[in-house]
């Protein structure tokens, strides 16, 4: 993995020191090597950057940004191409391209320079890159089918600039860049902890989307081209019985981790409790990558002792990393954790990603990670939820069941377990009235009345981007329940927007490259072959497919039928004792939030939390993280 950074200027003006300073913002993705390359073609002058983490041949062959044969086209690319080698049998035999290189770079640039952007929906990857045709004077830029790897654009306000990046803080190198930030994203970033897969917090900057493909040519013109979707030409619900499913999926999972294993570096693994990342651990094979996990002192939220027994049943070598143990400051971690998500994400889980991350880079600059498996599988208690307010939602009206949400969440209080049963309660009889978008509702962190009096507005629009995705998912697939509905927006809204940003910005922070084997493009078209029934939850049981799967290398029944828990953080404690300090100089002593938000009811929120009369953790969390971004953008 690496960080990309570009500049344009469409009216002539050079490509100055800003390009280097936009590639320091990013030296932490990419720590091996650095290159920078400038180039004028008529009016239009371009700069590409890029910090590389050296994974496949280290040499300075590999190194970015990258021409290909002929100097046609160059690249800067972060990502990794996991059929790279068939792609380059087919290059040769087509064309007689031979790699000069061992890098999936020089891979991706030469399909691209032979088959132009049509070669981008072979590639099975994760990725997010910027081509440039120096003939035409056209920017190719792309974003994998899950958006596993970020890509940020920023266009001028007099629209004569526009830059690129792997993160926001790079455009802070931009003089012209204006660090105003955008209400709707913040409204929306309130509600549900992140801004959503497409946008950013930032005027003016957005995200390259899913799967897409974009041209930007010699004037500025930009244009999407097409869009790459990870269940494009597949076979639907052919497969239902479960231990055939079973039988049937498992090699073609064991071949999607061994692809994900390729490394030229040392390669470890994430192992919780649960049954996704036991699978990628038996799935690996031997030699077994050291496995790493983290447990901390409250016994609700640590599954140290679940993934020990998981790793001695396999063999696998583990190490324990203790969310305490830490000789950072409480400020100074969270914000360094802020400053890494851009303020754009506030799931608190990523604390836990942080510690993990910064323990594998010692052992290793390559992860597997289990992430996606929930989103596929349907693992989360979400979909089951929404399966029964799509049968019995209605019954209760808005009127009687928001009354009564609003009781049970007031009554949370000193609440510090994982599931406090009366915030489970109000969260469920909350979005039973919501029909199909109840989805959403159950995501929330700003609930309506806390956000109208935080903003003066009752941002009736904060949850559209969630509930856009509901709706899209229910106009592709009308056959579809709830839950399947459900599913599909977060694969393409939430899994994105929160779980995979998470992994990527914590990862990336310590140079280590995070790789999802359940979002192998090859595995996922397999999966789509397998009936709904199958592989979703039934009958209380979540991922039951997925268990099976497990099961076959013979693991006891107390790992292969154990409950999803995660990589969850007691975050209501740790804001009365561990964070207590850095909650009060954020949102009591200080007013970083305004004018943005009313600062008498971010107060107010703090102090009740902090007496134990109402448990707030979730939205102050989010808060924190806004006014430490403020303070990172100099307010």
């Amino acid at each position: 993995m690496c960080g990309v950074a570009g500049l344009i200027n469409f009216d002539g003006r050079p490509v100055g020191q800003e390009l280097e300073l936009m590639s320091n913002a990013l030296r932490h993705r990419g720590p091996d090597q650095h290159g920078v390359w400038r180039h004028m073609h008529a009016s239009q002058a371009i700069g590409l950057a890029h910090r590389r983490l050296s994974i496949h041949d280290l040499s300075v062959a590999g190194q970015q940004p990258m021409f290909s044969h002929g100097e046609k086209w160059i690249v800067t690319y972060n990502g990794e191409l996991y059929n790279e080698h068939a792609l380059a049998e087919r290059l040769y035999a087509t064309y007689g391209v031979s790699m000069r290189t061992a890098c999936d770079t020089e891979v991706l640039l030469e399909a691209i320079a032979h088959q132009g952007a049509e070669a981008i929906r072979d590639f099975n990857g994760i990725f997010a890159f910027a081509a440039y045709d120096l003939t035409r004077g056209e920017l190719l830029l792309a974003r994998d089918a899950f958006g596993v790897k970020p890509l940020y654009l920023w266009r001028s306000a007099d629209r004569r600039s526009m830059a690129f990046a792997s993160e926001v803080k790079a455009f802070l190198a931009l003089p012209a860049f204006t660090r105003s930030v955008d209400p709707g994203a913040l409204a929306s970033f309130l509600a549900q902890g992140y801004v959503g897969p497409e946008r950013s917090l930032m005027v003016d900057v957005t995200s390259v989307a899913l799967g897409q493909i974009l041209r930007v040519d010699a004037t500025g013109k930009l244009a999407e081209l097409f869009r790459v979707s990870p269940l494009a030409n597949t076979k639907r619900d052919a497969r239902i019985n479960l231990d055939d499913a079973a039988e049937w999926l498992l090699p073609h999972f064991e071949a999607a981790v061994t692809r994900q294993r390729a490394s030229d570096v040392p390669l470890a693994l994430w192992q919780s409790g649960g049954v996704d990342s036991a699978l990628i651990n038996a799935a690996s094979g031997s030699p077994r990558p050291r496995a790493l996990t983290v447990g901390n002192s409250h016994a609700d939220f640590n599954e140290s002792n679940e993934a020990s027994a998981i790793c001695e049943q396999l063999g696998t070598p583990m190490e324990v990393i203790h969310l305490e143990d830490s000789s950072e400051a409480a400020g100074t971690v969270f914000s360094d954790l802020v400053w890494h998500m851009d303020g754009e994400l506030a799931d608190s889980s990523a604390l836990a990603v942080k510690k993990l991350s910064a323990a594998t880079k010692r052992h290793a600059t390559v992860v597997l990670s289990g992430d996606g498996a929930d989103e596929l599988f349907g693992g989360y208690a979400t979909y089951q939820a929404t399966r029964l307010a799509g049968r019995f939602g209605r019954a209760i009206p808005a009127q009687l069941s928001q009354p009564i949400s609003r009781w049970l969440l007031g009554r949370t209080g000193s609440a510090v377990s994982r599931y406090p049963t009366l915030e489970f309660a109000g969260r469920f009889i909350r979005g039973l009235s919501q029909g199909h978008l109840a989805h959403a509702e159950w995501r929330r962190y700003a609930m309506p009345r806390d956000l109208e009096r935080l903003t003066g507005s009752t941002n009736s629009e904060a949850l559209r981007g969630y509930r856009a995705a509901i709706d899209a998912a229910r106009i592709g697939d009308p056959a579809g329940g709830p839950a399947a509905r459900g599913r599909a927006s977060d694969i393409g809204y939430y899994l994105p927007g929160d779980m995979l940003m998470k992994v990527d910005r914590m990862s990336m922070a310590h140079g280590l490259e995070a790789r999802v084997p359940f979002l192998d493009l090859e595995f996922v078209t397999r999966v789509a072959e397998v009936a709904a029934q199958t592989r979703l939850p039934h009958r209380g049981q979540t991922k039951p497919l997925l268990r099976r799967m497990l099961a076959k290398y013979g693991l006891p029944a107390t790992i292969t039928q154990r409950k999803k828990t995660g990589f969850n953080v007691p975050l209501a404690a740790e804001l009365r004792s561990t964070y207590r300090g850095v909650l009060t100089q954020l949102l009591i002593d200080g007013d970083y939030v305004e004018p943005h938000l009313r600062v008498d009811h971010v107060r107010l929120l703090a102090r009740q939390h902090l007496a134990g009369t109402a448990n707030h953790a979730y939205l102050l969390w989010t808060l924190m993280t806004f006014a430490q971004w403020r303070m990172h953008l100099g307010r």
